[in-house]
């Protein structure tokens, strides 16, 4: 079955998540799913995202790509009427991709970069003493050696 479904709605809350200004076009073709735009704000900040699953060949491809800038945990946990010792923002970033014959072997081959980025976190509460009460780091990046670009359709990876 082929589709298009577009979805727009301004505020989507979860028991832990709250998220607003959402935008998402989901393509579905011949097997083949493609999320683009991935749009939403969180906590005060923006979310931008791509995702791709190529299943009509073999073996399984899958890319994404995501963005967010300015999460700030302590807005979000307000607007879900929690409170919260976390108050700071971050940001992320996100390029993966990878093949497999199945979701579990597509996810052990993913390839690719992810980063976070903390901004003035802070913790009322003292709930990671080992960070103190402020930090602003980047505290993890990790990527792979692969040159490939993501979003390179699977005919073209090897």
């Amino acid at each position: 079955m082929d589709t298009n479904v577009a979805f727009q709605c301004r505020e989507l809350l979860f028991d832990n998540f709250a998220f607003n200004d959402v935008e998402i076009n989901l393509q579905l073709n011949k097997g083949d799913l493609n999320i683009d735009p991935l749009k939403f704000s969180i906590g005060g900040g923006t979310t931008e995202g791509i995702f791709t699953l190529y299943s009509s060949k073999t073996p399984l491809f899958m890319a994404t790509s995501l963005a967010i800038d300015h999460f700030a945990i302590g807005a979000m946990l307000k607007q879900l009427g929690q409170e919260s010792s976390l108050k700071g923002t971050w940001n992320t970033s996100t390029n993966l991709y990878g093949r497999g014959d199945s979701i579990a072997a597509l996810m052990a081959g993913l390839n690719g970069k992810f980063i976070l980025t903390s901004m003035t976190v802070k913790s009322k509460a003292n709930t990671w003493p080992f960070w103190k009460d402020t930090w602003a780091t980047t505290f993890w990046s990790c990527s792979t050696h692969s040159s490939k670009t993501p979003h390179t359709p699977p005919s073209t990876v090897s």
